[in-house]
């Protein structure tokens, strides 16, 4: 029997496979306007003045930071005009309440000496001491500052320990002249927190080292610290997870810390797309397990942020898609626009990977939430969770430790203040100040 070949007709279009590709995350494409205006044409009239206002206050704060990449932080008189213009961009991060909590790891030598007198030094210390009174009302979870000794939710017998993360910056703040002593007296007996009263009796130590404190003013806060009620026993957990154990073993091994100054303290407040051709196996894992999945895949996780060492896991997302793969996790459009400052990291800190036209189409979809938040409780929300995922989990706890010298050992001594963290260090405090201009930005927009 003769086969008979059928051809297609001149305007008959063959199917194809979409063709995969990934995109920067939404962090870094709301550094460009033009990236911006194309992915939310309807917002980007109102997004682009934002835009240019974060270019230049990221400019500023990094252009004055970059000549301190030892973790060493001198005052030098030819830095003056690089000085006020750190001054001022730091104010305006400072003032909007959306953004205040970079209070917290601004480099305290940054902060203007009491001499030191221009508009630009007077205006950033108003702006500083402003957001500082505003977070002595933010209560944060301790460890999240310390080693991240957190228990899974369901494994805690209560929740974990609380501290005002600002009240632990006071000896700091004293030696700047932004208050003094008795100021912090005068509020604790004025307020009667205990959370509050507790966490300022954490930097008390330090205090009376760099002789902070009168014999007058010790004898309140021994008054005020015998009135606090008794603090709870630490209870066991309910469990203890696989995770937990590999945990336990893992922070048990002492970190080895080099003693020079290394190129990391640069290449870890850089964008992800810089460190792009150093993720190629994890973008392909991605692409692969998107075009399988015809779906969308978000990529996330520590190597993307550039501390991760060779056996660290790779935070792999699936988007509206029942396949199953190990490794991978599910996420739903619906989710995330109902919790949406839980999913904050997902949404803004990763790769997502796919078909370029359904890229876009997440990406809009899972953002403009976001943007159209109308309460300054759901924007801090959504901030607090970058802040979390870019600054403390796991840089502060693990990453910035492993890869960076110790540039002040001397803060070390002081445990009640969670000094063996690298919270405290210079250089750790260059990095989070750079990460969290370049990279917590949520723009406000109205419909």
């Amino acid at each position: 029997m003769e086969r008979i070949k059928i051809q297609p007709p001149d305007d008959y279009e063959q199917e194809r496979a979409p063709e995969i590709t990934f995109s920067s995350p939404v962090n870094e494409i709301l550094h460009s306007s033009e990236k911006s205006a194309e992915l939310w044409p309807d917002l980007a009239e109102q997004i682009e003045p934002q835009i240019e206002k974060r270019r230049n206050i990221i400019h500023a704060i990094n252009g004055y930071l970059d000549h301190f990449q030892a973790g060493k932080i001198e005052v030098r008189p030819e830095l003056q005009a690089e000085r006020e213009l750190y001054y001022d961009a730091a104010s305006g991060l400072l003032q909007d309440r959306d953004y205040e909590r970079i209070a917290l790891f601004l480099p305290f030598e940054t902060i203007p000496d009491q001499d030191e007198d221009s508009d630009s030094a007077n205006n950033f210390r108003i702006a500083y001491l402003d957001a500082w009174q505003n977070l002595l009302f933010a209560e944060d979870v301790r460890e999240n500052f310390n080693r991240g000794d957190v228990l899974e939710v369901d494994a805690r017998p209560a929740d974990p320990e609380r501290v005002i993360k600002a009240a632990h910056l006071t000896p700091w703040l004293i030696q700047k002249g932004l208050f003094a002593t008795s100021n912090v007296l005068d509020l604790l007996e004025l307020e009667n927190d205990p959370t509050l009263s507790r966490s300022f009796l954490d930097a008390l130590p330090m205090m009376q080292d760099l002789g902070q404190v009168t014999e007058a003013e010790m004898e309140r806060f021994q008054k005020i610290a015998s009135a606090l009620p008794e603090k709870p026993s630490a209870l066991p957990p309910k469990y203890i997870s696989l995770a937990r154990k590999t945990w336990l073993k893992e922070s048990a091994k002492a970190i080895s810390r080099p003693s020079d100054p290394t190129s990391a303290l640069t290449t870890l407040s850089q964008p992800i797309t810089e460190r792009i051709n150093d993720l190629t196996s994890e973008i392909t894992t991605a692409e692969t397990l998107a075009r399988e999945s015809d779906s969308v895949i978000l990529l996330g996780g520590s190597r993307l942020k550039g501390y991760s060492r060779d056996n660290s896991d790779v935070d792999l997302h699936v988007i509206d898609s029942d396949f199953q793969s190990a490794n991978l996790g599910h996420l739903s459009s619906q989710q995330i626009i109902a919790e949406p400052s839980e999913y904050a990291h997902e949404v803004f800190n990763t790769i997502a990977v796919g078909d370029a036209t359904k890229i876009q189409d997440v990406q809009r979809k899972l953002t403009t939430p976001f943007f159209l938040a109308r309460t300054i409780d759901r924007r801090r929300a959504a901030t607090e969770k970058l802040e979390q995922d870019l600054l403390e989990y796991r840089l502060l706890h693990k990453g910035y430790a492993r890869l960076c010298p110790d540039t002040n050992p001397e803060y070390k001594e002081y445990a009640s203040l969670d000094g063996q963290s690298s919270f405290y260090e210079t250089g750790y405090r260059i990095i989070a100040t750079k990460i969290f201009a370049n990279s917590i930005f949520i723009p406000k927009c109205h419909n």
